[in-house]
């Protein structure tokens, strides 16, 4: 695991995903990295079931209505904003995100890096989001 990666030992390949989704839901959107990398610790050699892991991620994330974003740039109002260059279909998100991270090596993430997930109320859709325009003092 690359250095910085915060792992949980005892957080269980079967609470994970539910937990993810849990912290997605309550409080500000999180990386998929965790997902991921959490999915590389718990099925070092097993690729089907780091897909596996990270397929029942993806579930969890679909019943508390997760979409993909991502840290709005620093001239804007809004803190996230949506992702939308993964699609917009919930499999052709998910497709999009497994195949990016398998052409990039299947290895763990970088932490702060990828794809972020975020209920609706804590993201906002690019076509609304704000730049920030100084108020004149």
């Amino acid at each position: 695991m690359e250095p910085g990666y915060e792992f949980n030992p005892f957080t269980r390949p079967d609470t994970f995903p539910d937990s993810l989704a849990a912290r997605v839901a309550g409080d500000e959107p999180e990386g998929f990295y965790k997902a991921i990398n959490s999915a590389i610790a718990f099925f070092p050699n097993d690729r089907q079931a780091q897909l596996a892991f990270i397929g029942r991620c993806f579930d969890a994330l679909d019943r508390v209505g997760a979409v993909p974003c991502q840290p709005a740039p620093p001239d804007y109002d809004e803190f996230w904003v949506e992702e939308p260059r993964y699609g917009r279909d919930r499999s052709e998100i998910r497709r999009a995100i497994v195949a990016e991270w398998l052409a990039n090596g299947a290895g763990p993430m970088e932490i702060w890096t990828g794809v972020f997930f975020g209920v609706p109320d804590h993201v906002t859709p690019l076509a609304s989001a704000r730049r920030y325009v100084p108020k004149d003092v």
